[in-house]
């Protein structure tokens, strides 16, 4: 027993064995592996244990228990090879620091890192016990922050699946809404570029900027600002300020090169009184 068993690479599997018959015959059994192709490292022990060893190439093996009395009467089990176990070396979450208002959300992504393809499943938290009851993240990483917020600093958290003991965190500011200073912040993953926040309300009133920052490795170069598709000018971070603009929408544009390919994302801010 078991009578069947899935074992990956490099693990283990213990096996036990019964003897039948008459007046009591003795329970001592010699185990074996049937399979002369086997990997030298593949073996079991006098007990039963099975060990797999990581570069095994058979798909399968029999594992066989003979009586010690009569080594004519056996049993065997099939054990089927599976695919190395994943392991889970890290996660990381990004973007590991962000600033987000009162009301405000946040997107945060996390990459898992490791052996064997481990599954990039996370199961994200807030690290806080004391945070507002509406001050959430949800399954796919989008942190809200609720209005009545009174922590001014967050952990978020993401760990993996595969093992819950593997995490990474990101660190987020809490901003009253009428800062006079919003800032924005971009990162990219493949051909895509992520805000810290797609549309952001500026008030002139309270003369408030909008700073986006981001994109600043020296990998990326030829950054090109736009507002409402109008050439604004190069540079890393673009500065958006409220003060003696109409209301209405502002489209702000960033076009950036990383070796040979562009990037793009445009952020939409409102200005009102």
């Amino acid at each position: 027993s078991p009578g069947t068993a899935s074992v990956a690479k490099g693990a283990t599997q213990q096996f036990t064995a019964g003897v039948t018959g008459t007046n009591s015959p003795s329970q001592s059994v010699t185990w074996s592996i049937v399979e002369t192709g086997k990997n030298a490292g593949t073996t079991i022990d006098g007990s039963g244990l099975l060990t797999v060893a990581a570069g095994e190439s058979l798909t399968s093996l029999t594992v066989k228990a003979s009586s010690t009395v009569d080594t004519a009467k056996s049993g065997t089990a099939a054990v089927t090879v599976t695919a190395l176990a994943p392991t889970v070396t890290g996660v990381t979450v990004s973007p590991g620091t962000a600033s987000v208002a009162k009301g405000a959300t946040q997107q945060f992504t996390a990459g898992v890192t490791g052996t064997n393809s481990p599954s990039q499943s996370v199961t994200w938290s807030i690290v806080e016990t004391g945070k507002n009851a509406g001050t959430t993240i949800n399954g796919s990483g989008l942190l809200t922050v609720a209005a009545g917020e009174s922590l001014t600093s967050l952990t978020v958290k993401a760990s993996s699946t595969v093992d819950t003991a593997k995490s990474g965190t990101a660190a987020v500011t809490v901003t009253d809404p009428g800062s006079s200073t919003v800032t924005i912040n971009l990162w990219t993953n493949d051909a895509t570029v992520f805000a810290s926040a797609d549309s952001v309300s500026l008030s002139r009133g309270a003369s408030q900027t909008a700073l986006i920052t981001g994109l600043t490795g020296t990998e990326y170069s030829n950054h090109q600002w736009s507002i409402n598709g109008a050439p604004e000018g190069t540079g890393t971070t673009f500065s958006f300020a409220s003060a003696g603009r109409d209301n209405g929408k502002y489209n702000i544009g960033l076009q950036v090169q990383k070796d040979s390919a562009w990037y793009s994302t445009t952020i939409t801010i409102t200005v009102t009184n």
